[in-house]
């Protein structure tokens, strides 16, 4: 066995260290529609999302934003929600036609942006990235 040998100057002490959370910061959650056209929440994003299963997806072309809203606090005539399954996915490919967006430009990633209040429920708004 070596032994280490310190330097009073280069002294070891639990102030020296800045101790890092493994609890990414809200500002690092995404979602991305995957090439597969499946829209993925990474486990910040779902984090932020709460445990619900079931979420309804609005898209602002012009700015290409998302905003997500939970579907167990709130109901959208004529809206079927989106589903995540056990692995945060859900399918996309109804979106991606929808709003014309090209296949061959899959992945998209779209960056936590805040959230917004909407009709009493808030929702999380995404901006392309």
């Amino acid at each position: 066995m070596v032994k280490q040998q310190t330097s009073k100057t280069n002294k070891v002490t639990p102030k020296n260290f800045t101790w890092v959370t493994a609890e990414a910061p809200p500002t690092e959650a995404f979602v991305t529609i995957d090439n597969q056209e499946r829209i993925y929440f990474n486990a910040t994003t779902r984090k932020l999302f709460g445990k619900s299963a079931q979420f309804y997806l609005g898209y602002d072309a012009g700015t290409k934003t998302l905003i997500i809203a939970d579907a167990s606090k709130t109901k959208l005539q004529g809206v079927k929600p989106f589903r995540l399954d056990s692995r945060n996915y859900a399918k996309a490919h109804v979106m991606v036609e929808r709003f014309r967006i090209d296949p061959a430009n899959l992945p998209l990633r779209y960056e936590y942006q805040g959230t917004e209040d909407v009709d009493g429920v808030t929702s999380l708004l995404f901006r392309l990235s």
